[in-house]
């Protein structure tokens, strides 16, 4: 959900009017675009700014709902301000506030912003449609305030899920709780056709190249052309040029030859992020400190081999790695200098299977 704060709307698209009568029905139409207006919009319950080399959060009114919506007064704050005509909001609308519970905490929403903002358009997708006529007509009888509309076809994930801040699986644009790696991996993911839709939803790139982007992954579709170009598309766009390269770079650690200078490289947060999932031990720093065998503590303080002897065998045949570097014997000795980021070290035994031991 989105809502423009200002005299003057950036759209280019035709807008959806809201009508002097409510007997008259609002009609869908028009669709996503890419700019934002200059004070921001209104995404959900958070305020985004729009500021070169990206789409920033920004601790505007937005995170202060709660203290202008009139929950404290109860419904007879204003009275009768909220039955909407059966005509405006439609079946859809309807079953949507009924399920939801939001729709008069959303008109509020939109109140208080055009009140206090000037906020003129709120945008959502098509599932929004009876918060966002909710908040129109609270507007236009307190305030006999002309205001708009826009929906747009809700765009879904693979699963059939949309993509909502209740939903499992969502990505961030705020890099606080998703990273730069993991938008990057959420698009490299996806599957074929959900690329084929994304690519035209969310990037800029001419019809044409798109179409012969889509040949050329369907004559090869192991290389993930498509995916590969959406996410840096996207990543580039809400992040950086830096942020994806440093993606492609982490992503390569685990999937590709990495060397342990690039590593190295990797601040706490993408480590984490790569290694998710893998299993992980607990070892002590002091020991570091002193210096301890590989062997003792791979098999005793960590269980990354189930003996001894199995450690010895995979070494000798070039099948263990410490920190992306070939582990040169068994019984090598491992100080606190090999720490990643002063706590981690990584394991890698065999092609595919990483542990990651922190020093605590």
């Amino acid at each position: 959900m989105a809502q423009f704060c200002g005299g003057h709307h950036p759209l280019d698209h035709q807008l959806l009017q809201r009508p002097a009568h409510p007997a008259h029905r609002l009609q869908p139409g028009g669709g996503p675009h890419h700019h934002l207006g200059a004070q921001g919009v209104i995404v959900g319950r958070h305020l985004v700014a729009a500021e070169q080399g990206g789409v920033h959060p920004h601790p505007g009114p937005a995170g202060e709902m709660k203290k202008f919506h009139p929950s404290r007064a109860g419904p007879k704050a204003l009275p009768g301000v909220l039955r909407v005509d059966a005509a405006l909001h439609g079946t859809a609308g309807q079953e949507q506030a009924h399920r939801r519970g939001t729709g008069e905490g959303q008109g509020y929403d939109f109140l208080h912003l055009y009140e206090t903002k000037g906020c003129k358009l709120q945008m959502g997708g098509s599932d929004q449609w009876g918060n966002i006529t909710t908040g129109a007509e609270l507007i236009r009888r307190t305030n006999g305030g002309e205001v708009f509309a826009l929906t747009c076809p809700l765009i879904t994930k693979a699963d059939g899920g949309k993509f909502g801040k209740t939903e499992s699986g969502n990505i961030w644009l705020d890099p606080r709780y998703t990273s730069p790696y993991k938008f990057y991996q959420f698009w490299l993911n996806v599957s074929d056709s959900d690329a084929e839709r994304y690519i035209k939803i969310f990037t800029s790139i001419e019809k044409e190249e798109i179409e012969a982007l889509i040949a050329e992954h369907q004559a090869a579709p192991h290389l993930r052309i498509l995916q590969k170009r959406l996410a840096k598309e996207v990543t580039v766009m809400v992040h950086s040029e830096d942020d994806y390269n440093a993606a492609v770079d982490a992503s390569n650690i685990l999937f590709g030859n990495a060397t342990s200078e690039a590593l190295r490289k990797l601040d706490e947060d993408t480590l984490l992020a790569v290694f998710e999932g893998v299993p992980q031990f607990e070892i002590s720093r002091d020991a570091l400190t002193g210096g301890v065998k590989a062997v003792d503590l791979f098999v005793d303080n960590a269980a990354v081999f189930a003996s001894k002897g199995e450690m010895r065998k995979l070494v000798q045949g070039g099948g263990v790695s410490l920190n992306k570097e070939k582990l040169a014997a068994f019984d090598q000795v491992i100080t606190a200098a090999d720490l990643l980021d002063e706590k981690y070290l990584l394991v890698q035994r065999g092609k595919k299977n990483y542990y990651l031991l922190i020093a605590k």
